[in-house]
């Protein structure tokens, strides 16, 4: 690491500073990379564009293939990674977009494509924090919009209102496939 530079990473999520290398990109800031697996190989890029110590995106490879597959940035440039776009199945292509909108280090809001068409199927939530799905929405017929959602709103554990999107698909309305 640079002498005149100082970074603090937990890369791994587990709440303490992790040994990172940081190269100067010459243009005033820095590339970080580190081993979160101990294999030997990086796979934690993270840059800070303006050498200030705050990491303003980091790339993963978290399945060890030696391509990254999870892009994460800090959205309203406070410190927290927050925003993450996800190659879930390593076709190179982004298949899920996530948020930690409290900042806890957890991801609470997703949009995915389950099914690895292109086309975002799935929605889920966790509305009051607590790392339990709250919201659970899916675009059956991938239209952009959701024709099932359940929720669970006094957030007992159990689902207690389903919401339809579309008549097509809502048993109650006559028209359900």
């Amino acid at each position: 690491m640079s002498d005149d530079y100082s970074v603090n990473i937990d890369m791994d999520g587990d709440g303490t500073f992790d040994d990172v290398n940081a190269e100067s990109d010459g243009d005033g800031g820095y590339v970080i990379t580190g081993d979160q697996d101990g294999d030997g190989r990086v796979d934690f890029v993270a840059h800070d564009e303006d050498g200030d110590g705050i990491v303003e995106e980091a790339y993963y490879d978290t399945d060890g293939d030696g391509k990254a597959d999870q892009h994460w940035t800090d959205a309203d440039g406070d410190g927290y990674l927050t925003e993450v776009e996800m190659d879930r199945n390593g076709d190179g292509s982004i298949d899920g977009v996530a948020s930690d909108r409290n900042e806890d280090g957890q991801i609470d809001k997703a949009t995915l494509d389950n099914n690895y068409n292109g086309k975002a199927d799935t929605y889920v939530a966790d509305d009051n924090y607590d790392g339990k799905v709250d919201t659970y929405g899916v675009d059956s017929d991938e239209d952009g919009q959701l024709n099932k959602t359940v929720s669970d709103t006094d957030y007992d554990g159990t689902y207690d209102q389903a919401k339809y999107g579309d008549p097509e698909t809502n048993p109650l309305a006559g028209g359900a496939k």
